[in-house]
């Protein structure tokens, strides 16, 4: 509402005692000028229409009447703005008791939701009521009731989904039951996700996630001894879903033995509270989050066999499309980290398996849930665009992007680059990974090349020199300080990784120097390969016995395990294969070419035929 006219202050009055004596007036007149000189300060005001908002506030809606007071500000035609006072709780003569608050908390909570209700006043009321309450003693009941008034209010506080709440109402919020936990805990994720990653701020709000989970073992105690089984599921997987992504160093010092093996680690943790969800849950959905955590959390801490084992048992891959998209996205982020656990358990095959399917998409970011992609000629919309990102994971959470995909480029250079050496002249060679192949061709087809720089030019810097059969190189350009930098290091195991890696790169190199060299050589002993490659000689006999019995490599003698036994006149299946098609080709061209004859020697029989005739 408009109030009365706000004017400024010591401002001089321009009309003198001598324009008085110039314009002659009688007493009234002149008592009359004074009284209306006396309401304003400046010739302005004097002259200036009365607004007929400020006229309907001074002749028909009084100040006193509304009961309202000023407000600290004045809008830009001079009009003072005022606000209604609050509302006084209790009269002063009335006698506080029970009745009498919860029929005032009634009141305040039935004006919830109603379009000119002040969200923050109302929040303030029922603190106030509260403080009433807890200062006549008027027992706990009356104080939870309250409480909950105040939860619910302190939720509706801000109406739009996507924004967050303030923090400072976040954290007035405990103490509560299942449902306003849940809640609670999707407020805590919306905060994170308001604030920059990059900030103090960010760290700040992350802190609070002790008391967020000091509130669900609360719940959790007090649901133990209700003992309903539907709402155990939902607490114990929020429990899950703060637990299943965090590193727990603990695991691997008990695989070491440094710690007893009774000793409670977050894996153990995580079994029995899965394992609970996975038996009493009646709803699809709570096992499948519960079941994809559990593989998360294995793969995590370097149990690549279980959680093979519970993805191969679940079948969620074959009806993980017809999930809810949260769902959906922790699938992504749980194969993500499968992947790079076979990878470091040196499966390349299954890390290759595990990790294609999200980096042919070129969206591994948004699959992921960690960011969204520029939009392109209108993608999606704006509502699309807001659920997306309430879908985003908080920073913490976050897989690092280069090191998957360095992984996922690594392990396609283990399986490509031999099998490219192999059928490098079948006609039928198909492409395993189209991502790394289109990687190495782009760098083909450039005219100059320099330097490796980043992590995708070293791995293609490195598939080169395999193809050469010069492992030390390829060695040097994986593994190197800058790479290290960058990825490796991001292994809680590097020195590990890079052990592994330095012996697949042996054994690969070896098997595609034998695909594309074989054909020189009449024989080569084992001793000398394994001086080349820096090998053990019994794993060059059984890299090679391996492509023998794959018909990779087609031998005329038998291989007896002895250092300077060579074998001979080794042929590779590219060799077969370049034999058989170069066959294919000469006698297709031959029946090609007796076609033609054929056809030249009929074409001149008919032509003597008709010069006879004539």
């Amino acid at each position: 509402m408009i109030g009365a006219v706000q004017r400024a202050p010591g401002t001089e009055d321009d009309d003198g005692s001598e324009d008085s004596s110039d314009w002659g007036s009688d007493t009234d007149s002149e008592s009359d000028s004074s009284g209306d000189d006396a309401q304003y300060t400046n010739m302005r005001d004097r002259f200036l229409k009365q607004s007929h908002i400020e006229r309907m506030w001074n002749e028909k809606l009084p100040k006193h009447v509304l009961n309202w007071e000023p407000l600290d500000w004045v809008s830009e035609d001079g009009l003072v703005c005022y606000k209604p006072e609050k509302p006084i709780m209790f009269a002063k003569d009335a006698e506080i008791d029970v009745p009498l608050v919860v029929k005032k908390l009634s009141e305040i909570v039935a004006a919830r939701g109603k379009k000119r209700t002040d969200r923050r006043q109302q929040i303030e009321l029922l603190h106030e009521l509260q403080a009433v309450a807890d200062a006549h003693n008027l027992g706990p009941a009356v104080a939870v009731k309250i409480k909950f008034a105040i939860i619910s209010s302190i939720y509706d506080y801000n109406p739009k989904v996507s924004d967050a709440m303030k923090p400072e109402f976040w954290s007035k919020v405990r103490g509560c039951v299942l449902t306003t936990v849940e809640r609670l805990d999707e407020e805590f994720t919306k905060l994170l996700k308001e604030c920059d990653p990059h900030s103090n701020e960010y760290v700040d709000r992350l802190k609070d996630e002790t008391r967020v989970a000091a509130i669900i073992d609360k719940v959790m105690d007090y649901l133990q001894r209700q003992g309903v089984t539907s709402e155990l599921c939902r607490i114990y997987l929020r429990k899950i879903e703060h637990l299943y992504y965090k590193f727990d160093s603990n695991v691997l010092k008990q695989k070491k033995g440094e710690l007893p093996p009774d000793a409670v680690t977050s894996v153990q943790e995580m079994e029995r509270l899965c394992k609970f969800v996975y038996a009493k849950d009646g709803t699809d959905r709570l096992r499948t989050r519960a079941i994809l955590s559990h593989i998360y959390h294995h793969a995590l801490h370097d149990n690549w066999f279980q959680a093979r084992d519970l993805i191969l048992m679940s079948h969620l891959q074959e009806a993980i499309q017809h999930s809810d998209p949260a769902t959906q996205i922790l699938y992504n982020r749980t194969m993500a980290h499968l992947g790079l656990c076979a990878f470091r358990h040196s499966n390349i095959k299954d890390a290759h398996n595990c990790l294609v399917d999200l980096m042919m998409t070129g969206k591994v970011k948004e699959l992921l849930a960690q960011g969204l992609l520029p939009q392109r000629q209108h993608e999606r919309s704006k509502e699309q665009e807001k659920i997306e990102k309430q879908r985003q994971m908080p920073f913490h959470m976050h897989i690092n992007l280069e090191l998957l995909e360095c992984v996922y480029l690594v392990s396609a250079m283990l399986i490509e680059i031999p099998y490219m050496a192999a059928h490098e002249f079948d006609a039928r060679r198909r492409m395993i990974s189209k991502t790394f192949y289109q990687q190495l061709r782009s760098s083909e087809r450039q005219s100059l090349v320099g330097p490796p720089e980043s992590m995708r030019e070293h791995v293609v810097a490195a598939s080169k020199a395999m193809r050469n059969g010069n492992w030390a190189a390829c060695k040097n350009f994986i593994i190197n300080e800058k790479m290290n930098a960058k990825v490796w290091d991001l292994f809680h195991c590097a020195d590990k990784v890079w052990e592994m890696l330095t012996r697949l790169i042996q054994e690969e190199a070896l098997r595609t120097y034998l695909f594309t060299y074989s054909n020189v050589y009449d024989s080569i002993s084992m001793s000398t390969l394994a001086e080349m490659f820096e090998l053990d000689l019994a794993i060059v006999h059984s890299t090679i016995s391996k492509m023998i019995i794959n018909e990779e490599l087609m031998v005329t003698s038998s291989i007896e395990v002895e250092t300077k036994v060579a074998f001979e006149t080794v042929k590779t299946s590219t060799d077969k294969g370049r034999t058989g098609t170069g066959n294919a080709e000469t006698t297709e061209t031959i029946n090609i070419l007796f076609i033609i004859r054929e056809g030249v020697k009929q074409s001149k029989v008919d032509a003597l035929v008709i010069l006879k005739r004539l």
